[in-house]
């Protein structure tokens, strides 16, 4: 399964349609600044597919394989 776009309308911070298309087949981040919406786009998808326990879908390990490194910048 796949996610090719996500609508949301009236849905808990999206009061207004907000489309997010553009998802990538292998990975995916949502990132944003504090109370802009983040965990309520991952809230309409397990909504959606009926998810209800989102500890499901949280990852668990975030450690980077030795020899890697993670890097980010926003510019």
């Amino acid at each position: 399964m796949r996610v090719i776009e996500v609508i949301i309308d009236g849905f808990k911070s999206y009061a207004v349609r907000t489309v997010i298309s553009g998802w990538d087949e292998s990975f995916n981040s949502i990132t944003g600044l504090n109370g802009s919406g983040k965990s309520n786009i991952l809230d309409a998808i397990c909504f959606v597919l009926g998810i209800t326990n989102m500890a499901t879908v949280r990852a668990q390990n975030l450690q980077v394989p030795a020899g890697r490194l993670l890097l980010w910048s926003p510019r």
